[in-house]
């Protein structure tokens, strides 16, 4: 097994659109039901929602790699991204890192993914760790 970066053809993957036509219909009409039901939440619902769906991506991304992480910890510390009011003494560095890497990602999606981005992520997620000789690189 190879992992992504280490094909010969990283970041620059190619693939058959054919074959994903009838997901990706699917996915746009069940994106449409959802954004019309979104427009109509509040804007505190919408802020909560924003954090609870990104928070919940953080955590299973982190259970993947076998990192379970606090999930007050880690909706605060998104709160705090966004510039909502939170307790900022129950934020743990791992569940901030995450945080930073996921407003980023929330933020700059559209962005092309590069080494650079990659190296600004691990830094975000690892910069806590003092056991590593190489973060961000």
């Amino acid at each position: 097994m190879k992992w992504n970066w280490q094909q010969k053809d990283w970041p620059s993957f190619s693939y058959d659109t054919t074959k994903l036509l009838e997901l990706e219909q699917q996915l746009l009409h069940q994106s449409g039901i959802l954004f019309g039901a979104y427009k109509h939440l509040t804007s505190e619902d919408k802020e909560w929602l924003k954090v609870e769906l990104i928070s919940n991506e953080a955590l299973k991304t982190s259970e993947i790699e076998g990192e379970y992480l606090d999930r007050s910890s880690l909706q605060s510390s998104i709160r705090r991204y966004f510039g909502l009011q939170v307790d900022t003494s129950k934020i743990k560095p791992e569940e901030n890192g995450i945080a930073a890497l996921m407003i980023d990602l929330y933020k700059t999606y559209n962005t092309a993914l590069s080494h650079e981005k990659l190296y600004d992520w691990h830094s975000k997620l690892l910069g806590h760790r003092n056991d590593l000789e190489y973060i961000g690189c």
